[in-house]
């Protein structure tokens, strides 16, 4: 895999009775990766993705694993896990914005082909 992640973080703060601090940045990431979905019978396939990269950021990667299953040759449901994780740095002092986090957590769909 080949792809590019945009990044629009905002940010609002503040203390009650005080004027809010506002900020933000914007950032792209270019990324490398593997994906492998080997079936695991006639309806049922299993969805193994991995990504790693960088740009506007240290260093980011993303990792997903989920299992579909087929109702028809159109229509599936899908049952996962999904990690992402990112760590920026940009500026310095009282300017300084540092953004090291990961989300993670359980992915449910439905996918349609056609």
């Amino acid at each position: 895999l080949a792809l590019a992640r945009y990044n629009d973080l905002s940010l609002t703060a503040g203390i009650v009775g005080n004027p809010p601090i506002e900020g933000g940045t914007k950032w792209v990431d270019v990324f490398g990766g593997l994906r492998y979905s080997p079936a695991l019978g006639e309806s049922w396939l299993l969805v193994l993705r991995a990504e790693a990269g960088g740009g506007g950021s240290k260093f980011s990667w993303f990792g997903a694993a989920s299992v579909n299953y087929w109702f028809n040759e159109a229509t599936s449901a899908s049952l996962g896990y999904r990690i992402l994780s990112v760590d920026r740095q940009e500026g310095s002092g009282l300017d300084q914005l540092k953004w090291d986090m990961t989300m993670h957590g359980l992915a449910l769909g439905v996918l349609f082909t056609f």
